[in-house]
């Protein structure tokens, strides 16, 4: 999952709306970014849901269609393993409707149930290829670089997919160092933007 190409591409291959619905009902919200949902920044725009755009984008980035089903790419099928808390209902049913839905468009996901102390152990050790994660952001912009930053894939640090980008670093860096506030926004709001373009994370409900 290395490739922002194969990223984007799974997320757009996901229909959050139709997943939220299947979960929560009326009672769900869309998840959009990194920030606590009765904050959220309603001009960021996650990647939409077309799964036409995102078997083309996996075409241009060398997986092509197998005879089994599952997309291939020097030998090696698109697949991945899921890891999941059995402790959490909502996300081994998320787990399920994900797997069904990235099967549509030539990707394998073998989802792996665990009990929560062994999932802690498993996130905290970047010892994944991709995880049904919680979180439980403050809302101010230095939550976000403690999750998201590349200071946070440090040992003990926070950011648990690893993710790096150092245009996302400056623009965060640069929404804590100001006192206008107006320009701190502004700031946040171009790294939400870039960080959810880069699609590290499918910010579902």
């Amino acid at each position: 999952l290395g490739d922002a190409r194969v990223r984007r591409a799974l997320s757009m291959a996901l229909d959050r709306r139709a997943m939220l619905v299947n979960v929560f009902d009326t009672l769900g919200t869309l998840g959009s970014g990194p920030y606590p949902g009765a904050l959220a920044d309603t001009t960021v725009t996650p990647p939409p849901f077309d799964r036409g755009h995102a078997s083309a984008l996996l075409d241009s980035a060398g997986w092509a269609e197998a005879a089994n089903g599952v997309r291939r790419k020097n030998g090696q099928p698109l697949a991945f393993s899921l890891i999941v808390p059995t402790s959490s209902r909502t996300r081994m049913r998320y787990a399920v409707l994900i797997q069904e839905q990235l099967k549509a468009i030539g990707t394998s996901v073998a989802i792996e149930s665990m009990e929560f102390a062994a999932f802690n152990e498993r996130q905290m050790a970047r010892a994944f290829d991709a995880a049904l994660m919680s979180t439980a952001a403050d809302p101010s912009a230095a939550a976000v670089k403690q999750s998201w930053a590349t200071s946070g894939t440090a040992k003990g640090g926070q950011n648990y997919v690893s993710y790096s980008n150092p245009a996302f670093d400056v623009l965060i860096d640069s929404a804590l160092a100001t006192f206008d506030e107006a320009r701190a926004r502004a700031y946040a709001r171009r790294a939400y933007q870039l960080l959810v373009d880069d699609a590290p994370a499918v910010w579902l409900y």
